[in-house]
């Protein structure tokens, strides 16, 4: 395990309790990254979805925004922007925005997404969705280096010689590729993102697409030394028993509409380039959508009293991960829960990482 302590940032959606309507849900997401500030987590990171009441953000860089002055010490994530549904230009002139009003820094998640709903309504082919994100990610770069430049790839193009204004401060921006499954790993390290993991896969998963992505950003001569990032699930209780238990009435609910927003077409979508290995993601879903089966993610979550926590953030340090991005924002949460719980995490979890560090006194 590495020396140094792990960041830890925390997700923040559009959520709340059964009945809340949509400004509760935004302001109670306001209400999280004030919280997260006062915790003194690195960052707060937002989704992005459409169309349907799972987590309803449609702009990630506009909610940032007021996030960044209504928290200007919190560090701001995108987990992610799904860059085939936005013109390229737009992202880059944002994100330069963005970094201009805040000092804080930018951890910036980039995906192609995987939803049909959301392809059909924005008239995208998911059969161009990886070309897409590659260009997408090709023309930001360019974008955000303030200089002259034109761009000619196969789907996206930018002929008419522009820079970028504002220029962005460069500095504080990290960009983080999202993946999905261990298909994309040797693309995001190819491609010099930092990897962004979700924690359902087991820890030999992890382990796989670590020395995948490692191997590819390094045969591209890319920088290591940059955030390897998980998230996993979280919640922190006073016993493992306690955890577990809500984690049955709290994590089906948003397995089952995570089944809803991604349906999946088997028949329609089957032979897209790219996308056959998300059927294996929705499997998992149908699995952890029943509370009798949550017994695999759970052991691969941050779901147990402070000491267990600890134990399995261990296992995922080891593994070489040092960004903990933690999920404890699901549909049909309430407030007051998810605030116990990233409260717990800081307040209990994370003084005992840091004892872990600590050198071991030998007595003569």
């Amino acid at each position: 395990m590495s020396s140094a302590l792990p960041k830890i940032g925390f997700m923040m959606t559009a959520v709340g309790a059964v009945g809340d309507n949509d400004e509760s849900w935004y302001r109670q997401l306001i209400a999280d990254a004030e919280l997260g500030e006062r915790l003194g987590f690195d960052a707060g990171w937002i989704v992005e979805h459409h169309f349907s009441d799972y987590q309803p953000t449609p702009n990630t860089l506009l909610m940032l925004a007021h996030v960044a002055a209504r928290c200007p010490k919190l560090g701001l994530g995108t987990a992610v922007i799904v860059t085939p549904w936005h013109h390229p230009l737009r992202i880059a002139e944002e994100i330069a925005m963005l970094s201009l009003l805040t000092k804080a820094p930018l951890r910036i998640g980039l995906g192609r997404g995987n939803a049909p709903l959301e392809y059909e309504a924005f008239g995208v082919d998911m059969a161009e969705a990886k070309d897409r994100f590659q260009e997408c990610w090709e023309i930001v770069r360019l974008a955000l280096k303030g200089q002259p430049f034109t761009y000619q790839g196969k789907h996206l193009k930018v002929e008419r010689e522009v820079t970028l204004r504002p220029y962005a401060r460069n500095e504080q921006i990290t960009f983080i590729g999202a993946i999905g499954h261990p298909t994309s790993a040797d693309k995001i390290g190819a491609l010099g993102l930092a990897p962004l993991v979700n924690g359902g896969p087991g820890l030999e998963v992890h382990k796989n697409i670590l020395a995948q992505w490692t191997e590819a950003a390094r045969r591209a001569g890319h920088s290591l030394d940059v955030p390897k990032c998980v998230s996993p699930l979280t919640i922190v209780a006073d016993t493992d028993a306690d955890a577990e238990a809500l984690a049955k009435r709290y994590v089906p609910r948003w397995y089952q509409m995570q089944l809803e927003h991604y349906a999946f077409d088997a028949v329609k979508y089957a032979s897209i380039p790219g996308y056959q290995p998300f059927t294996e993601g929705m499997k998992r879903r149908q699995t952890w959508s029943n509370p009798d089966n949550l017994g695999s993610l759970i052991d691969v979550s941050f779901i147990g009293s402070p000491d267990t926590v600890a134990a399995k953030v261990r296992r995922y340090l080891d593994l070489g991960y040092d960004y903990l991005l933690l999920n404890a924002s699901t549909p049909g949460m309430p407030e007051a829960m998810r605030h116990d719980w990233l409260t717990r995490f800081a307040r209990d979890v994370a003084p005992l990482l840091a004892r872990q560090q600590e050198p071991q006194r030998v007595v003569a």
